[in-house]
């Protein structure tokens, strides 16, 4: 099996679409505040950028051979996407305060 640079950007796209969920899930939330709300439904639509960015690329490349990537490379970038996703934990947010602080860790572990 030949693993490919489309692999990986599967893999970063579906942490984008995992963060997209959570953060709607916390913009649809009624019993929030509508601050909070606010703010997650902003990072929610930036996640669906960084998503049709990656749909985005993915076709570029696939106009193009597909770039094959050398496994060991490939086992620690999957591991480490793997570990990162699975790290993701939805908040329990009372306030703007901890949804920021929430994504800010998000955005400097991405």
């Amino acid at each position: 099996m030949a693993y490919t640079l489309i692999d990986l950007i599967d893999k970063f796209s579906a942490i984008e679409v995992y963060l997209h969920q959570i953060y709607s899930e916390i913009g649809d939330c009624e019993a929030i505040d509508v601050k909070v709300r606010t703010i997650a439904k902003v990072f929610a639509r930036e996640e669906k950028r960084h998503i049709k960015t990656y749909i985005n690329l993915k076709e570029r490349l696939g106009e193009e051979k597909d770039i094959q990537i050398d496994f060991d490379l490939y086992d620690k970038a999957y591991k480490i996407t793997n570990e990162f996703k699975e790290s993701i934990i939805k908040p329990d947010v009372e306030g703007s305060k901890q949804l920021l602080e929430f994504i800010l860790n998000i955005e400097k572990e991405n």
